[in-house]
């Protein structure tokens, strides 16, 4: 069995760059939402859930009535 010892300090500086990381994986992750409108994050979502229903478990939490998806068309470039 192989063990790998630490001092307190050598964890709280592993401890505290992998927050770090955390935090810019995250940062980014927000930053990408926000710069996307939310029509695009609406028409993103029902896109996957036309493709996969099962990608949503409850659609009618995302969209006020199912009459609002029957009403959208492919245009023409897709």
């Amino acid at each position: 069995m192989h063990a790998l010892v630490l001092t307190e300090m050598q964890l709280r500086e592993m401890l505290a760059e992998a927050a770090k990381q955390g935090a810019v994986l995250a940062v980014d992750e927000l930053r990408a939402q926000l710069h996307q409108a939310p029509d695009d994050a609406a028409l993103q979502k029902l896109r996957a859930y036309l493709a996969d229903p099962a990608s949503l478990a409850n659609p009618h939490d995302h969209w006020a009535h199912s009459g609002i998806i029957r009403q959208i068309t492919a245009a023409s470039n897709g």
